[in-house]
């Protein structure tokens, strides 16, 4: 288990990070960086979690080749305390190749959330570009 303080990052939107998470005691925030106005950047709300969501599974189910993509968010702790579960690559990998129902409500969250985040608008041609190939592999189910 890890142990986060408020407003200390669990991970940061762009790094590579090999872990899903199981959010254990407290509430989180998943937020990406927006461009506003060419110079300076506004932290955009995804989603707000809560005891019991997991999160983190959407750079890790779209590569058919094993390799994990940056993280498109960040997520920050907003309780006192934030205590998660850290499920490393390759424990995630054999939980959603066993069991079909698993892999099933994970994709459909992640791909809840790159929606949310392609709706938000603003982003950069790049950023826009990347999400919507991570959408496209989501959607086809290539993983």
């Amino acid at each position: 288990m890890q142990v986060f303080k408020r407003r200390e990052l669990l991970y940061t939107e762009g790094e590579i990070d090999h872990t899903f998470y199981l959010l254990q005691k407290g509430d989180a925030l998943l937020r990406f960086a927006c461009p506003r106005d060419g110079y300076s950047q506004q932290d955009v709300p995804v989603e707000r979690l809560k005891e019991g969501d997991s999160f983190g599974e959407t750079e890790m189910m779209i590569t058919a080749d094993g390799s994990v993509l940056p993280r498109a968010a960040s997520c920050e702790c907003l309780s006192p305390r934030c205590e998660v579960i850290a499920i490393e690559d390759y424990l995630f990998s054999l939980l959603t190749d066993v069991f079909a129902s698993t892999h099933d409500k994970l994709r459909d969250q992640a791909e809840r959330r790159c929606r949310k985040i392609l709706d938000q608008g603003r982003m950069s041609p790049d950023d826009r570009v990347w999400l919507i190939r991570m959408s496209q592999l989501l959607l086809l189910s290539v993983f």
